[in-house]
């Protein structure tokens, strides 16, 4: 749509500024709702399943590595011995 990249870097800034005002304007309805203790433990509850799901996307590389390893450890031993 836009050619030149300034315009589309300040389209994309402005964005993410109004996504920022709307998240901000949810945080503070749900606080004046439900008080400073339910949004701490939202905020604790969120914290937790990304510290989980950042050891499952490690385990997951770890495991993909050492079969990428297996396989390369076999095909060079299968060069080797022909």
């Amino acid at each position: 749509m836009f050619k030149d990249i300034r315009v589309r870097a300040a389209l994309r800034t402005l964005g993410l500024f109004g996504i920022a005002a709307v998240s901000g304007l949810v945080g503070a309805l749900f606080i004046q709702t439900y008080g400073i203790m339910a949004a701490v433990t939202l905020v604790a509850i969120g914290l937790v399943a990304a510290m989980m799901g950042a050891v499952y996307d490690i385990m997951l590389l770890k495991l993909k590595h050492e079969k990428e390893y297996k396989d390369l450890s076999a095909s060079l031993n299968k060069t080797i011995t022909e």
